[in-house]
């Protein structure tokens, strides 16, 4: 299939293909597939450790990928040294010089441009090498004594013109210009124009804002005219409200441009205000890619909704299509194509309720708690056992009765990405195993169809047959309650850190990353922090077990699916 063209050139500037990166055993970007069009402004849109900044600086040409293609305007790349790229980056450190001025921080990467110049060997072989562009060969024409003119070849900070300049006092003479000089002047002062900073030649960046620092830094990037524009996360260092009118400048500068922008933050305001395409990433890997309308609007999964604005993000159970069953009600929605009670996560936007009269909504709840957002008021709600949070313009007071209704086109249904833990396990003993480094203990009776266990001896039977579990493997699944999380890792079998939660009106869904990199997922109803470290304590009777090959092998039936089921 032929790729689409733009004015003859390809629509997609750059191609990510299988882009892979491992930092001491661990995976940080991992085999990741990414199409950014020509002239457009892509986010990577993520929380700390994503893997982000990491493929920003693969693009970039700062780290070697162990996998996978980057592809520019057809050409893989992934090999040729960052100089060789035509692309910048933009800093969250601006990474200016303190002891140049403004105009020479933006003209230092202009003087050390390199290009290519081809020319002939004394065999009459052709020979491209790069050089300095100040010592680029052009063409220049010298006037002789006698009046005749003649063309000669000189470098480039060598080549001169006469041209009628307008001196400060508003004369205008014929001077002779250095044309290398003023290639780069002009450069410099266009550059200083589009990120707004005209006059400011002269100042001492020191005593710049952040934010004028922070265009500083942009001038000197785009200065050299590079197809790609990279910024990693340089709003970070400013305020609030400089960092909003950063966001409306940095858009008008890529309209201005026309190049492509590819920028990281984790800031989802930013990523909704600027971009034309909003690539959202967990654990080194893509979740969803969209418009930031689509992003917001319609999340794929309970992370995205998450992680991109406010949402109620409820358990719900699909009985059919176009119904769904949460917080004790039936509420109609337009979502089809899920297996019949298959439960379900349902995400509803706080703007998306319909505030009633008690009795008059679909749903009955009462106002806990009001706030003030200056725009709307946030409020509040325990409706069937669930607290959602709701926004509107109009205040309700905690106390107040109400009724709740919300249109079907606003309802969001989305696949569970977890039902429960299900983790490779190996048996240390009848009743132990290792779990990601783990021991835990399990009651082979609770465990196990038709099993008998006896503990004196040390005798297991299944269907009545003996059979000895230690140094076999299989899966076990646990229910996200089954698990008990204390700040105590050393009074537990196995710890972990908090990656994230998810709060469900109930409780939170919290992602607990162990030191192996596995992912286990608990329900609380405590609040914990990103990075907390915790110890994971699970009873021993709530393990199920599945994939037990080595038991048909030794002439059983059991393969865990009766027990699943």
């Amino acid at each position: 299939m032929e790729e689409k063209k733009t004015n003859g050139k390809a629509e997609y500037i750059i191609e990510l293909k299988d882009l892979t990166k491992i930092y001491d055993g661990k995976t940080v970007v991992d085999h990741i597939n990414l199409k950014i069009k020509r002239g457009e402004f892509v986010t990577l849109l993520g929380p700390s450790g994503c893997g982000k900044t990491t493929t920003l600086r693969m693009i970039a040409g700062f780290e070697r990928p162990e996998e996978g293609t980057i592809t520019l305007e057809g050409k893989d790349i992934a090999e040729l040294p960052p100089y060789k790229r035509p692309v910048n980056t933009v800093f969250q450190k601006y990474a200016l010089f303190p002891h140049l001025n403004v105009y020479k921080n933006i003209a230092f990467g202009l003087k050390l441009k390199k290009v290519e110049v081809t020319k002939k060997n004394i065999f009459g072989k052709e020979i491209t090498r790069l050089v300095n562009m100040a010592y680029m060969p052009v063409e220049q024409k010298v006037t002789k004594k006698d009046g005749s003119e003649v063309v000669k070849t000189v470098p480039f900070c060598r080549s001169y013109q006469m041209m009628t300049v307008t001196t400060k006092k508003g004369i205008k003479k014929l001077k002779k210009v250095n044309m290398y000089k003023k290639f780069i002047d002009d450069k410099v002062k266009h550059a200083l124009k589009i990120v707004g900073l005209s006059g400011y030649e002269d100042r001492d960046v020191n005593s710049l804002s952040g934010g004028q620092q922070q265009r500083v830094a942009i001038a000197r990037a785009i200065v050299n005219e590079p197809q790609i524009l990279l910024l990693d996360e340089p709003l970070g260092a400013l305020d609030l409200k400089m960092r909003q009118e950063m966001q409306l400048e940095l858009k008008d500068m890529h309209k201005k441009l026309g190049i492509t922008f590819i920028y990281v933050t984790h800031d989802q305001e930013e990523a909704l205000t600027m971009s034309d395409t909003v690539v959202v990433m967990k654990d080194g890997v893509i979740c969803q890619e969209g418009t930031p309308i689509e992003i917001y609007n319609e999340p794929t999964s309970a992370y995205v909704a998450d992680f991109i604005g406010e949402s109620n993000i409820l358990d719900g159970v699909m009985p059919e299509d176009k119904k769904v069953l949460f917080a004790g009600a039936e509420f109609e929605c337009v979502d089809t194509g899920f297996a019949p009670n298959e439960e379900v996560d349902v995400v509803i936007r706080p703007e998306d309720w319909v505030i009633k009269r008690e009795g008059n909504g679909i749903l009955n709840g009462e106002i806990t708690g009001c706030m003030f957002r200056g725009v709307h008021y946030e409020m509040t709600c325990m409706a069937g056992g669930y607290e959602l949070i709701l926004h509107n313009t109009v205040e309700y007071k905690p106390g107040r009765k109400i009724g709740l209704y919300v249109d079907p086109e606003n309802i969001q249904i989305m696949h569970k990405e977890h039902v429960n833990n299900t983790l490779p396990v190996r048996f240390t003993s009848n009743t132990t195993f290792d779990l990601c480094g783990g021991t835990y203990e399990f009651s082979p009776a609770a465990c196990f169809d038709n099993c008998e266990y006896d503990e004196e001896n040390d005798v297991l039977k299944i269907n009545g047959e003996e059979i000895a579990l230690k140094g076999k493997e299989a899966k076990v699944s646990f229910e996200f309650d089954s698990i008990d999380m204390n700040d105590d890792e050393y009074a537990s079998p196995l710890a972990g850190n908090v990656e994230s939660m998810i709060y469900k009106g109930k409780n939170y869904l919290v992602d607990i990353k162990t030191d192996d990199n596995r992912h286990i997922y608990a329900d609380t109803e405590y609040l914990w922090d990103k990075g907390d470290r915790v110890g994971i304590t699970i009873e021993k009777d709530k393990f199920t077990f599945s994939d037990c090959d080595f038991i048909a092998k030794e002439g059983f039936t059991y393969t865990g699916e009766e027990k699943n089921a």
